[in-house]
């Protein structure tokens, strides 16, 4: 887009300044614009039918009646003359006046300026020969004088009549070469390209008066135009008739050729395939203001430039008239080009972008380029716009070369995401790298790269950087996704994201999924979704429960810990787990971060004495194993009672039992007799004595009904203790053998 102010180098020509151009290459050069002109003068005298017309190229009379006339008021001749070269005798005042029917001459007549009359400048008359000249250079307009004749014989018959001259401009012509200004130096120089087949067209107050079409060599040549008219030259692609330059104010004075007027047409830009680079064709422009509505075809130079539509160059072009219209005023404006591309192809070109902002020429040289070359680019990475901001007296912006993109079968991106560890609790840093792959030969330009964070987890600002630079993504959909917008990833290369995460405190155990993933500007995924997981643990600050508690010598045995009730030392506790915890000097225990409970409603955890630790006769006055509820980050206790046991060792044969295997009912009696005489914990040791003739089944049996007994009569007791029964029944043969 580019703003043109041109000047023909004629007199009156109008200011520099007022056209605004963006495109092809047209150009009129040498041999310049040819202007041709024959001005011719009239003069009248006598009947208004009489007429001489003379060529002053050779003086002769073209065009003669016979004059029948006798001398009357405002009698006049009309003559052609040649104003430029001058015009000697144009007409004779004596020619047709006649005296007593003869013809006046100086023999018989005598003429002389009427008074009161001048002669006009440039026209000259004498008295003595009645022949009326036009000098050189006279301009073209209507001039006049009167003269008076008298007879000589009778000096008293006078008649007064009346010359009239109109100087009008002759047939004039302009002429040029339209051509490729492919270095933009505004001169027709060797090897660059002569166009055929341009329409030129010269317009007269809005009215194309003549149209041409140049040769094989792009010369062209319009003859047979009025001097002294201001007329606009226009030219025009005859593929998609769009007009693309202008040049004002051409003005023929005279009939001389005014050589050298060229004004090449600078290409401005060319509509382009982004991946093989050839020009594309049909592809629709349009100009738009900064809110996205098309600007009236006021604003142009020709209703043509807008929606035009490219050829087979890919050329385009727009030329803005400042002030023309509203929407294209005088000062500085923001202007768009939007591109609706032809069939197989897509706009905004994702492969190669745009320049972000508004490009302003203001100041930058004359022309600007916003490339090196005049055709479509091939370099890795050319530069473009879209937008521009634009006012009168802007240099011109050329080589604006716009890429669309072919519909292709892209392949996806590859997106992979790793993290540097495979484990993390509350409070825990996280780092995560996302990599993104463009396995194609031409880059992905205009990419979102997302990352989808875990639950709980949080972006740590300043922690993020695309291949070691620093650089935020934006946090969107309540910080749950980070977006790196307009990424542009290079054919065949990788460009890697860093980040760091924090695992929040309300995050629960389990895996934490980061995905991460590449879409268009469309929003379309573009990628596969890579995944890296952490597994979140028990942090031993937040989430775990102690467990503390104490193995006490349970003195009354109420299964409570009294005041004053010691600890009992080095007894060994065990978890669910097999871990084992020794009591200390205290009895006291501690277990650190003995259960990460349920965060919803907790969790049972059960630990065990082991009685085998306690000191001989010492038995158990509370539960055992015990179990408690632990809820997550608080800390829990649980103490266990032990107490020195009564014991009593009992003796049972095969004849303590029934024969069905079950103990006989006055031994029975006699275990609630001693249960009821028992009062605290005791420990009784049962043996059951072998007689050589049972089964191994038939042991078994009785030494669980054994058991079953005691346990049944201690239980019926009425002992306000509840005493812990430890019993120990065995098999041994009378000998004593076990």
């Amino acid at each position: 887009m580019y703003t043109s102010q041109h000047n023909t180098g004629l007199p009156g020509n109008p200011l520099r300044g007022m056209l605004t151009s963006i495109l092809p290459f047209l150009a009129i050069a040498t041999p310049g614009l040819v202007m041709a002109a024959v001005v011719t003068n009239t003069a009248s005298i006598s009947a208004p039918d009489d007429v001489i017309e003379v060529n002053t190229a050779d003086n002769t009379v073209q065009d003669s009646d016979t004059l029948l006339l006798s001398i009357a008021p405002s009698n006049d001749v009309a003559v052609d003359v040649n104003g430029t070269a001058g015009t000697p005798g144009v007409v004779n005042v004596f020619d047709g006046d006649t005296i007593g029917g003869l013809p006046a001459d100086p023999t018989n007549s005598v003429v002389s300026l009427a008074d009161g009359s001048t002669l006009p400048p440039g026209i000259s008359f004498d008295p003595a020969t009645g022949l009326v000249d036009v000098a050189p250079d006279t301009p073209a307009g209507d001039y006049g004088f009167d003269y008076v004749i008298c007879q000589i014989d009778v000096p008293d018959n006078c008649e007064t009549a009346s010359v009239s001259i109109n100087i009008v401009a002759p047939p004039a012509a302009v002429s040029g070469t339209v051509y490729l200004d492919a270095d933009s130096d505004r001169v027709l120089g060797d090897g660059e390209v002569r166009l055929g087949g341009w329409i030129v067209e010269v317009w007269d107050n809005g009215t194309a008066v003549a149209t041409v079409v140049t040769d094989a060599n792009g010369f062209y040549e319009i003859p047979g135009l009025a001097a002294g008219t201001s007329y606009v030259i226009t030219f025009r692609n005859p593929t998609t008739g769009v007009v693309y330059e202008r040049i004002s104010g051409v003005q023929l004075n005279d009939a001389s050729t005014l050589p050298d007027q060229n004004l090449p047409i600078d290409p401005s830009g060319v509509v382009y395939d982004a991946v093989t680079r050839a020009p594309v064709s049909g592809a629709e422009l349009t100009l738009v203001d900064s809110s996205g509505n098309p600007l009236p075809v006021d604003c142009f130079i020709d209703a043509s430039q807008q929606n035009q539509v490219t050829d087979a160059s890919g050329d385009y072009r727009f030329d803005i008239v400042p002030g023309a219209a509203a929407a294209c005023p005088l000062g500085e404006t923001q202007y768009v080009i939007e591109v609706a591309p032809p069939a197989g192809y897509s706009f905004i070109s994702t492969i190669i972008a745009p320049q972000t902002g508004s490009l302003d020429p203001t100041g930058q040289g004359e022309p600007l380029r916003v490339d090196n070359v005049s055709t479509a680019p091939t370099s890795a990475d050319p530069t473009y716009y879209l937008s521009f901001l634009l006012g009168t007296g802007d240099p011109d912006v050329i080589n604006n070369h716009i890429p669309l993109d072919p519909f292709l079968s892209r392949g996806d991106l590859i997106v992979t995401k790793t993290s540097t560890k495979r484990n993390a609790s509350t409070g825990d840093l996280v780092s995560y790298e996302i990599t993104v792959r463009n396995e194609e030969s031409f880059r992905r330009d205009d990419i979102d790269v997302i990352d989808v964070l875990p639950a709980g987890m949080t972006y740590v600002l300043g922690t993020a950087s695309v291949n070691g630079v620093p650089a935020d993504p934006e946090q969107t959909n309540g910080s749950r996704e980070l977006v790196w917008r307009d990424q542009i990833i290079p054919a065949n290369s990788t460009v890697r994201y860093n980040l760091t995460l924090i695992v929040g405190a309300g995050v629960t155990e389990g895996q934490a999924v980061n995905t991460g993933l590449a879409e268009n500007n469309l929003g379309e995924p573009v990628s596969n979704r890579g995944t890296a997981t952490v597994s979140i643990t028990p942090s031993t600050i937040f989430d775990c429960s102690e467990l503390i508690g104490q193995v006490y010598v349970d003195a009354n045995g109420n299964g409570y810990q009294d005041e004053g009730e010691r600890g009992m030392p080095s007894v060994r506790l065990a978890t669910v787990k097999g871990e084992l915890i020794t009591t200390d000097e205290f009895g006291r225990y501690h277990i650190a971060c003995a259960a990460v409970p349920d965060a919803r409603i907790g969790s049972n955890y059960v630990l065990k004495l082991d009685e085998a630790t306690l000191p001989e006769g010492w038995a158990m006055t509370t539960d055992n194993p015990r179990s408690i509820r632990l809820t997550r980050g608080k800390m829990g206790e649980l103490n266990f009672g032990v107490a020195l046991a009564l014991q009593a060792s009992m003796q049972f044969d095969a004849r303590a039992f029934g024969r069905s295997g079950e103990i006989l009912p006055e031994h029975l009696l006699k275990l609630q007799s001693f249960a009821a005489e028992r009062d605290g914990s005791t420990i009784i040791r049962a043996i059951y004595l072998i007689d050589g003739t049972e089964t191994r089944d038939q042991i078994t049996s009785r030494i669980t009904a054994i058991k079953t007994a005691i346990e049944a009569a201690f239980a019926n007791g009425d002992s306000e203790a509840s005493p812990v029964i430890q019993v120990h029944a065995v098999a041994q043969s009378e000998a004593g053998a076990q």
